[in-house]
C-alpha cells in the first residue's frame, strides 16, 4: 500500500452523516480492505491540521 504514519494524504469519510474530504496527516492506521482502488482503513488522523479524528472507515485517495 505504501501509506504510513505521518504521511500527508487526501482522505474521504462520513461522520455523523456529513461527508468530508480534505488533507490529513496519518497518526495511526489499520488496513481494512481495498475496494474500487481506494484503501479503506481504520484511521486516526489530524484533519485539516487542527481536528483529531478517530475513524472506523475512511478512504485514502492519494498522497499529498
Amino acid at each position: 500500500m505504501g501509506y504510513k504514519k505521518n504521511d500527508r494524504v487526501l482522505v474521504h469519510f462520513t461522520h455523523d452523516e456529513e461527508r468530508y474530504i480534505g488533507p490529513a496527516t496519518i497518526i495511526d492506521m489499520e488496513v481494512k480492505d481495498n475496494q474500487h482502488g481506494c484503501y479503506y482503513v481504520k484511521l486516526s488522523i489530524m484533519f485539516q491540521d487542527d481536528i483529531m479524528w478517530a475513524l472506523s472507515r475512511a478512504a485514502i485517495k492519494c498522497r499529498l
